[in-house]
């Protein structure tokens, strides 16, 4: 399919579960959630995934980020894509727009700039829509899938996301 496939990214950060790293700073549990969308902005498929323990939420919407591109490359092959995140400082590390400052994001940031030279066109744009809890098509949102993964509370819904990518028929 030609044109420029759209992806939802949204990350949690489950408060609950904290533990605390070798340097004595603590880290959270965290889930991503990613949506792949058509050229024609149909829904492909979903995923909840969860991201381990990171040291912030813009170290967690990062990695999900990064998940999504693969995602859309890989299982879609598309070849162009973009992407919109939630996370402000992230999209504009991502677009060279903010210096960044902490090594654990700088090495998320650098594989997500390698991830976009496989891609002929890739636009990160801030949004703040993922936190939509469902869309008129049903398509869960990045949002609830994150929460999903991060094993927080779904308001309204029982149990949690499989980890398997969802794929729609086309």
């Amino acid at each position: 399919m030609n044109g420029t496939y759209h992806l939802e990214t949204d990350a949690s950060l489950n408060l609950k579960k904290t533990k605390t790293s070798d340097d004595g700073r603590p880290i959270w549990l965290a889930g991503g959630g990613i949506v792949v969308r058509s050229p024609e902005m149909k829904p492909l498929g979903w995923e909840a995934v969860p991201l381990g323990y990171v040291r912030s939420a813009e170290q967690a919407e990062g990695l999900a980020l990064l998940a999504g591109m693969k995602h859309a490359r890989v299982m879609f092959g598309a070849t162009e894509l973009r992407a919109r995140s939630d996370n402000f400082v992230l999209v504009q590390h991502v677009n060279r727009e903010y210096k960044i400052s902490e090594s654990s994001i700088q090495e998320i940031v650098s594989k997500i700039w390698l991830e976009a030279e496989n891609f002929t066109r890739f636009k990160l744009l801030w949004s703040a829509s993922t936190h939509v809890w469902v869309r008129s098509d049903l398509t869960p949102t990045a949002d609830t899938l994150a929460r999903s993964a991060a094993g927080l509370e779904l308001r309204g819904l029982k149990g949690t996301a499989q980890r398997v990518f969802r794929t729609l028929p086309r």
